[in-house]
C-alpha cells in the first residue's frame, strides 16, 4: 500500500453507527505506511461541490477508471489498520496526490 493507492474498505460513517463500502484514497507517506496502518480519505459518487471535495476524472488521473464519476472528500479521514482493506482498485496520479494535501493542510490551519 502506497500513497496515491485507491483501496475498496468499510469506511465509517461520522457518527460511528456502521460504516459502508466504499473506494478511500491513501494519502499517507511510507512512514506511516510502512507500519499496520495507513490514512485515507473518502471518495463518493455524489457530486457535493463543497470546498472540502476535489472532482477525479477517471481517464485522466487514474490509472484503473472507477464506475462512476467520484469526488475526493478531503474532510472526510480515517486513520485504518491494513487489515480491514477489502482490495485495492487503482490509484491517482502525483498531481491528484499533491491537490488533496493541500486540501487537508488548508482544513488543519487555525
Amino acid at each position: 500500500m502506497k500513497q496515491g493507492d485507491i483501496v475498496l474498505i468499510p469506511f465509517p460513517f461520522t457518527n460511528q453507527q456502521g460504516a459502508v463500502r466504499r473506494p478511500a484514497l491513501i494519502v499517507s507517506g511510507s512512514l506511516l505506511n510502512n507500519t499496520q496502518d495507513v490514512m485515507l480519505v473518502q471518495i463518493t459518487s455524489n457530486n457535493r461541490k463543497d470546498s472540502f471535495s476535489i472532482p477525479i476524472d477517471s481517464q485522466t488521473d487514474l490509472t484503473v477508471p472507477l464506475n462512476q464519476i467520484s469526488e475526493i472528500r478531503c474532510n472526510k479521514i480515517l486513520i485504518a489498520e491494513k487489515s480491514i482493506i477489502i482490495k485495492s482498485i487503482s490509484s491517482v496520479k502525483s498531481n491528484i496526490v499533491n491537490k488533496v494535501v493541500a486540501k487537508i493542510n488548508d482544513i488543519l490551519q487555525p
